[in-house]
């Protein structure tokens, strides 16, 4: 009886062993599944509604049509009103300064649902002193404007209405019902004979006919072309694009109201304020930028302030001058991807530092505006210091001429071709060229280049990489999607893919800087641009 019972005993025990294992063995088997954590959220880092780059912000809000289309209702600048919150007029240096504005629509109604996108700024001429604030929106009609007194003497704060929610609303409903801004042609050229046909980058707007499917061809990147009509050219015999004709938006009668909306939508007034003489006459950090954490860069806010003419870096002090820039990239290459606007602080380099040019040279007008040939890459060097600097265009949905595949590399291509262990310095910056296309084919891009960035830094954790935000600019003619109102979007969608990249990417973030001294222009001028390339040596390179 006590054999028959440890018998049992033993079979119970082998028995619970084997259901041990076999259960370790499946939880093991999905051990990756537990370790997989959905992407986190793009997160509020200050728990409130602030109209910034550091909070999700609705920036295209759901409105039927008759709102949309019933432009009375529309926030007007110069029916709406802006107030100190306190009554007082000094302050000290370091305050916080408190905003009211009141939306009116067109009729002077005032207005009782949020989701309108506003700046604010502050300039003391007298000085070379400005800066901007942030929004917050409060859902009903009404804003508070946030601004911080970085210098004393006297400060005039403006504010402006960036964009009405139904204007918002508005492009993200046409872009998505099919108008496209720039006409993409697709070259095709086999044997001496040659034809081009209209090209999508989204395949929801093609219309009937037979397709080429180029996205294999295009590095991945969505491409769809109508398939040559001539007999013997096949989708196999694609050779380039142009992409260089603006499509101007369709006039209707319900949508003058669009076509007329240039310009920045100015308050009218302003509110003057002092603030007394201290022992600092502004705000400054005593850390200089190149040994601040990458993160800063993303998280700073406000990002800093001119004060005597020169940008200060509220975060960091830089110390860098156009002197050192030949030690920081002697025996580097300098890799700059993007559109026109990054081609002019390549121009700038090329000026500034007397480099000799290897391939090009490419006309430019004022301010290095290229002219001719601008989207062709373009590449100098130092001989002294060992040193190349480099423009390329960033691909579709850029402007191109006569383009062949090689040409319309997209940046991620580009950054997947930096060799292991590199030292190198990395520029990249997406933005005027989308305004034309569903926003969706930006945040794909930017995607594709996050990923290619993250391999980069597994093979070379030496690089510095840097992407540049977007910039204010002024638009005086309405005639497309083009528009100041994609800086906020297109700045959301880089900080939610960046979000878990915060420690190893530099943001250069250049809206607070353009917004606080008016800057006008797609193309900023010289002394901007100067501005923009020390704020980048500051980040990337020692003392």
């Amino acid at each position: 009886m006590a054999a028959i019972q440890m018998f049992s005993t033993k079979r119970l025990i082998y028995l619970l062993i084997a259901l041990l294992t076999t259960s370790l063995f499946l939880l093991w088997d999905r051990y990756d599944e537990f370790q997989i954590l959905p992407e986190p959220p793009y997160r509020s880092r200050t728990g409130s509604q602030k109209q910034t780059h550091l909070v999700e912000i609705q920036i295209f809000p759901e409105i039927n049509d008759t709102e949309i289309n019933d432009i009375n209702s529309h926030a007007s600048a110069i029916t709406s009103k802006m107030s100190l919150v306190e009554s007082k007029v000094v302050y000290a240096l370091n305050e916080t300064i408190s905003l009211k504005i009141v939306l009116f629509d067109q009729r002077n109604r005032p207005k009782t649902r949020g989701g309108d996108l506003l700046i604010v700024w502050m300039r003391d001429k007298s000085k070379g002193a400005a800066s901007a604030g942030t929004v917050i929106d409060h859902d009903n009609g009404t804003y508070t404007g946030v601004l911080r007194i970085l210098w004393t003497g006297q400060a005039v704060i403006r504010a402006a209405i960036l964009s009405s929610r139904e204007k918002m609303a508005f492009v993200y409903r046409e872009l998505n019902n099919g108008y496209t801004g720039k006409r993409i042609e697709c070259l095709f050229n086999v044997n001496n004979l040659t034809e081009s046909t209209s090209g999508y980058m989204d395949n929801r707007f093609l219309k009937m006919g037979e397709i080429c499917n180029l996205t294999d061809k295009h590095y991945g990147v969505p491409l769809y072309c109508y398939k040559p009509k001539k007999k013997g050219i096949q989708c196999s015999d694609w050779t380039g694009v142009t992409s260089e004709t603006i499509l101007p938006f369709p006039a209707r009668p319900n949508t003058k109201w669009y076509l007329s909306s240039a310009g920045p939508g100015i308050l009218p007034g302003n509110v003057t304020v002092t603030v007394p003489s201290a022992t600092n006459t502004s705000m400054t950090s005593q850390i200089p930028c190149t040994r601040t954490t990458f993160k800063t860069t993303w998280l700073s806010k406000p990002v800093g302030f001119f004060y005597n003419f020169t940008w200060n870096p509220l975060s960091c002090i830089n110390n860098i001058t156009v002197k050192d820039y030949d030690r920081c990239l002697a025996n580097r290459t300098l890799r700059m991807f993007g559109d026109s606007t990054v081609r002019q602080l390549f121009s700038f380099l090329i000026k500034h530092l007397n480099l000799t040019w290897r391939i090009g040279p490419w006309q430019t007008a004022a301010n290095f505006v290229p002219t001719d040939k601008w989207y062709s890459y373009s590449e100098a060097y130092k001989k002294g210091f060992n040193y190349t600097v480099f423009w390329s265009p960033h691909g579709l949905p850029m402007t191109f001429v006569n383009a062949n595949r090689t040409a319309i590399r997209p940046s991620f291509v580009h950054l997947d071709e930096i060799p292991s262990v590199s030292r190198d310095i990395v520029l990249i910056n997406l933005y005027a060229h989308f305004h034309f296309f569903p926003v969706h084919i930006f945040r794909s891009q930017v995607k594709r280049i996050r990923q290619a960035i993250e391999r980069l830094l597994i093979r070379s954790p030496d690089v510095k990489i840097v992407m540049k935000g977007p910039h204010y600019f002024v638009v005086d003619r309405v005639v497309t999607t083009f528009g100041r109102m994609w800086g906020p979007v297109y700045d959301k969608i880089i900080r939610q893919e960046f979000v878990d990249l915060y420690d190893n990417v530099i943001y250069l973030d250049l809206w607070d800087m353009l917004i606080s001294v008016e800057s006008t222009g797609v193309h900023p001028s010289e002394q901007i641009l100067n501005t923009m390339v020390r704020t980048l040596f500051g980040y990337v390179c020692t003392k």
